[in-house]
């Protein structure tokens, strides 16, 4: 591995590390995003259209069946995941 990759690879690890940090500021620029499009649409008059508001709940009711279906031992690694944050954030 060259000394870039290494480069690379730990400044990776340290953003996923911090990611309490930066996540508040991204879920606001994404919302912020999303309003401008909603605020746009209405602005200018156009709708959704029945053929896309099909399409979207279809692919909602197959992510629901998807998640349905996930043994709830696949939430483990998320729940570990916390518990070491928050025995990080204790100390």
């Amino acid at each position: 591995m060259t000394s870039v990759a290494r480069t690379m690879k730990a400044l990776w690890s340290a953003w996923w590390q911090r990611w309490p940090r930066w996540v508040a500021w991204a879920t606001m620029l994404w919302a912020v995003t999303y309003a401008s499009f909603g605020l746009a649409c209405a602005l200018s008059g156009t709708r959704w259209s029945a053929g896309a508001v099909e399409d979207v709940a279809a692919a909602l009711e197959v992510l629901a069946g998807a998640l349905a279906q996930l043994d709830p031992e696949c939430g483990d690694p998320l729940r570990r995941a916390d518990r070491r944050g928050r025995r990080r954030r204790a100390r």
